[in-house]
């Protein structure tokens, strides 16, 4: 099932393109096939994020909700990127991930974005179940997950799905047990960022302080920033031209 994320290119970033040009790029991605959608209220800002424009696109094209499966992250602290697994803030997140959607589009998954190492996630979970026995959300995601809180996650509820990065520069889900799991569990695997954040594509020369800046609050950049081109060194030139090259 092709994926598209609903969230750094389209409001995710100090200039946005329009709601026009946004709503024209999903409805793009979806008549090629891109009918897993994935978005979140950490994808901007909490008077503007994804969730406002998927309310957006689905006013206009309502009949295009039940041909798009929609994965909605949240789980942090309103307003910044700090992970929060308890009760209060995890009911908080979806009854305003709920309440921004206003019933245009049911969210199929609904996942924390990360792990909260100070809340076990079992009673995470537990918490996220409530919505889906009450029919409020349609299933249960983790992003991020390890190994271990994959099954401990599933032995609480079903697990729909696991995102995760998978790139040329992030292959350790082959080696850290996260393939193995889901495999053994049924659980199907997201992968994001496959082109490396842009690095495999020749749009993406250098990265730069304001690069940096442009992709706003996302605390994990720095890490893979540094993972993807060296000691704090911009990326070879040469292999953003890679695919350009190959295909050619």
């Amino acid at each position: 099932m092709p994926a598209a994320d609903i969230q750094k290119g389209l409001t995710w970033r100090i200039n946005p393109p329009s709601c026009e040009q946004a709503i024209l790029a999903m409805r793009e991605s979806l008549k090629h096939g891109s009918n897993f959608w994935n978005g979140g209220e950490l994808y901007g800002s909490p008077e503007r994020n994804s969730l406002h424009l998927l309310n957006e696109y689905f006013t206009n094209y309502p009949e295009d909700s039940k041909e798009v499966v929609l994965s909605i992250k949240g789980g942090f602290k309103k307003g910044s990127m700090e992970v929060q697994g308890d009760k209060e803030n995890v009911t908080r997140s979806i009854e305003e991930c709920l309440n921004v959607l206003d019933g245009k589009k049911f969210i199929d998954i609904f996942e924390c974005a990360r792990v909260d190492p100070n809340v076990p996630i079992e009673e995470t979970i537990s918490y996220i179940a409530e919505y889906v026995k009450a029919g409020k959300i349609g299933a249960i995601g983790l992003s991020e997950a390890s190994a271990e809180n994959i099954r401990r996650a599933a032995k609480v509820h079903p697990i729909a799905a696991v995102e995760v990065e998978l790139s040329l520069w992030s292959a350790h889900i082959f080696k850290n047990g996260v393939v193995e799991t889901c495999a053994e569990l049924g659980i199907p695997i997201v992968a994001y960022s496959p082109l490396g954040n842009g690095f495999l594509v020749s749009i993406i020369a250098i990265v730069s302080h304001q690069f940096e800046q442009s992709l706003m609050l996302d605390a994990d950049w720095p890490n893979q920033v540094v993972r993807r081109s060296g000691e704090g060194q911009p990326p070879s030139i040469p292999m953003a031209t890679i695919p350009e090259r190959f295909f050619r």
